[in-house]
């Protein structure tokens, strides 16, 4: 069963209900190759796809109990404001997009509103295998403490999954 095929109560049902006719209206884009740079066609590439595996995961997290009703609904908004504003910048569209309509959740980008990509600053430029950033930093850790040197726990809100022993 698709994602979408079930009822959700409210205010979740509204966000999903705009999140399938999104995909509808992504659909409907990569048929009509509106796209009018190489830009926007990378845009579209499986996103589709992507929507899908987002909403299933925060559906399931929602469904599981480990986030309530309307975070799951907060962050489906969320993650749907920002297709949107990345569909309106790589594809040249309006700030009212076809899936929006009245009744359900509506994502209306104002005009004028600043869309500029933020650059982040990733200091010294990667070479071979480096990574983009430094893992100990989501740790916590001191800069310069080797990974191997940190004792973490990986936790649920009420019970610890996982703990590194200490040497």
């Amino acid at each position: 069963m698709s994602v979408f095929g079930p009822k959700y109560p409210p205010p979740l049902q509204g966000v999903m209900n705009h999140a399938e006719r999104f995909c509808e209206l992504v659909a409907e884009l990569e048929l009509r190759r509106r796209p009018r740079a190489q830009e926007g066609r990378r845009w579209l590439v499986r996103r589709r796809q992507e929507i899908v595996t987002v909403l299933e995961l925060l559906v399931g997290d929602w469904a599981e109990g480990r986030i309530a009703l309307e975070e799951a609904s907060r962050d489906i908004d969320k993650y749907l404001g920002e297709l949107h504003a990345g569909a309106r910048r790589s594809l040249g569209l309006g700030p009212v997009l076809e899936c929006c309509t009245l009744g359900d959740s509506a994502t209306v980008i104002p005009e004028g509103a600043d869309e500029t990509p933020i650059g982040v600053h990733l200091g010294p430029a990667t070479v071979g295998n480096d990574t983009l950033f430094d893992p100990s930093a989501l740790l916590g850790a001191p800069p310069g403490v080797p990974l191997d040197e940190l004792t973490c726990e990986l936790g649920h809100r009420e019970r610890i999954l996982a703990r590194k022993p200490r040497e």
